[in-house]
């Protein structure tokens, strides 16, 4: 729940760190 808040207050801030904080959680969860 955390995390998509935090993804979400990000998207609406910058949406380019929206891409690089997604691309993270991706390589975090591999």
């Amino acid at each position: 729940t955390l995390m998509t808040d935090k993804s979400r207050w990000i998207e609406t801030y910058d949406p380019d760190l929206t891409l690089k904080g997604l691309k993270i959680l991706f390589d975090k969860n591999k």
